[in-house]
């Protein structure tokens, strides 16, 4: 755990650790939180919004939030930007402050307490074996198949590949044991499973990218 000072970007996203999020800065003060970025640190704070807006005024977060690195920009000739983050470490915000145009926050990050192998082989191959079939339903096999890690944490983030509720991948993000994370995946696979049977694979399958959140 360490505790930083990071600008604040909220969102209706719930970032997950090795997940690419592509944004379009078009905001002043976020194309200024952007540039301060790119010369200080590229990183910030992705945070779900629970009240108020993406554009414009303030919005209020949610108090557990992934950390975004930038890996790719493009700027457009009046200023906009495109950038490719990727997830990084998971965080809580202790306090918030506002000494720029846009939200900086005090954060902790956190990771999960340790489990023993033997507690989390089972739940590996379950979530393994439920994602493939998952994906194979949904026709995303083969060459557009995400690369499942064989870390159970990193496996334990792949629902950003999942068309699930925020408030479902909100609850993942909070949950700081691999264990409880992986059981809740299971659950929720088999739902989306049983939903498939009824209703066919008809969700996207979104972006995932296997990284290390270090």
């Amino acid at each position: 755990m360490r505790i930083e000072n990071l600008p604040l970007f909220p969102l209706r996203v719930v970032l997950f650790p090795g997940m690419m999020l592509p944004l379009h800065i078009f905001e002043d003060r976020y194309r200024q939180m952007i540039d301060d970025c790119l010369v200080e640190d590229p990183r910030f704070g992705v945070a779900l919004i629970t009240e108020g807006n993406e554009v414009g005024g303030s919005a209020k977060v949610r108090e557990v939030g992934t950390i975004a690195r930038i890996i790719n920009v493009g700027k457009y000739p009046g200023g906009e930007l495109d950038i490719m983050c990727v997830g990084m470490q998971r965080f809580r915000i202790l306090d918030f402050n506002s000494d720029k145009k846009y939200l900086r926050a005090s954060v902790e990050t956190f990771a999960d307490a340790p489990h023993s192998s033997a507690e989390l082989d089972d739940r590996v191959r379950a979530v393994r074996a439920l994602l493939r079939q998952y994906l194979d339903r949904r026709g995303a096999a083969g060459e557009m198949s995400p690369e499942l890690p064989d870390e159970p944490e990193a496996l334990s983030f792949v629902p950003g590949v999942l068309d699930l509720p925020l408030e479902q991948k909100q609850r993942l993000i909070e949950t700081d044991s691999t264990a409880e994370r992986l059981d809740q995946i299971v659950y929720l696979l088999q739902h989306e499973l049983g939903l498939m049977d009824q209703l066919g694979p008809t969700r996207p399958v979104l972006g995932y990218r296997r990284i290390s959140p270090n």
